[in-house]
């Protein structure tokens, strides 16, 4: 099974948990305002135990992935879960911003097991990066160096992920594509920021889509890209128009899994649909639920929340 496969080969009436994102921390070595793991002041973290309980009900679980917060502040717990995971033949990812990792953690991470490495990589500079981040320019640095390290080793599938901030592009999005692709990256995925409750996007959509349009032209020819949770188009014309030109080649639109194939369990238990944008509580494990329990009983809101997904009907 390849990165993505679960999301591109969803099924619209084929509701059944593969895969499951377990954000394992809201701890985070960064503050980043797009991300929602700082809405909630006080910090959790799962133990293994919990997860391990949870996911051993469920019979069609494919993947694993794993974030936070920063999910390798633990990563001795992400080693144990990927072990485990292993074992019993689920697939596993990191989503990570990549910061914290050296080359003896990623020999442990590859030695464990881990099928795939998800790294936030939004400038090709160090001292933009650090200006957004305010990171010191040796982070960004450390990260480059990261993602090299692991592209070289071959071990765990790297994947780089770009969000289209205004200003990267304004600042020609065409070098950050060049920059992870010189790093040795062959999977780039893309998407534009998404609003949150508490974060408001103000873009130009006409600029966003023809950096989209740009970066698919200029593809590498022995690469691979995805562009996901783009929301730019209200009717779904600009996917329909450039999905029907370009997905015959390595360029793919995959579908919005969340409720279909999808669940997200955060640190504090709760579970939800849709990690990003507007999440919907179907539950919470310490409140006498379970994944399994919830896949059953909200079947009508999961389906409901599926008619209302735009990214789904972008495709």
């Amino acid at each position: 099974m390849g990165f993505k496969d679960i999301e591109i080969n969803a099924e619209r009436d084929d509701i059944k948990l593969e895969a499951l994102e377990i954000a394992l921390t809201s701890l985070c070595n960064f503050n980043c305002p797009y991300c929602g793991a700082y809405e909630n002041k006080k910090h959790n973290t799962l133990d293994i135990k919990t997860i391990v309980d949870n996911i051993t009900e469920l019979p069609d679980l494919k993947r694993i992935k794993l974030s936070g917060g920063e999910v390798t502040i633990f990563i001795d717990e992400c080693l144990e879960l990927i072990r485990y995971c292993k074992e019993w033949g689920i697939e596993t990812q990191i989503n990570t911003n990549g910061s914290l990792l050296d080359k003896e953690k990623i020999d442990q991470l590859a030695e464990a097991g881990l099928d795939y490495i998800h790294i936030s990589l939004n400038h090709y500079e160090a001292k933009m990066h650090d200006k957004y981040y305010k990171k010191g320019t040796e982070t960004f640095e450390k990260i480059a160096n990261n993602i090299k390290y692991l592209c070289k080793q071959g071990k765990i599938d790297v994947i780089t992920e770009s969000i289209l901030f205004e200003e990267i592009i304004n600042n020609d999005v065409g070098k950050l594509y060049d920059y992870a692709y010189d790093l040795g990256v062959r999977k780039f995925q893309i998407q534009t920021p998404i609003p949150q409750a508490t974060w408001e996007i103000k873009q130009d959509n006409s600029k966003t889509i023809e950096a989209i349009e740009s970066l698919i032209i200029n593809k590498h020819e022995d690469d691979e890209m995805y562009v996901t949770c783009v929301c730019v188009d209200k009717n779904g014309d600009f996917f329909r128009n450039i999905s029907s030109e370009y997905k015959k080649g390595k360029v793919q639109f995959p579908y919005c899994i969340e409720g279909k194939k999808q669940l997200h369990l955060h640190s504090n238990g709760d579970i939800i649909i849709c990690d990003i944008g507007k999440p919907v509580l179907l539950g919470n494990i310490f409140k006498g639920d379970s994944l399994k329990t919830v896949m059953e009983a909200k079947r009508s809101v999961i389906e409901e929340m599926i008619k209302k997904c735009d990214c789904t009907t972008f495709m």
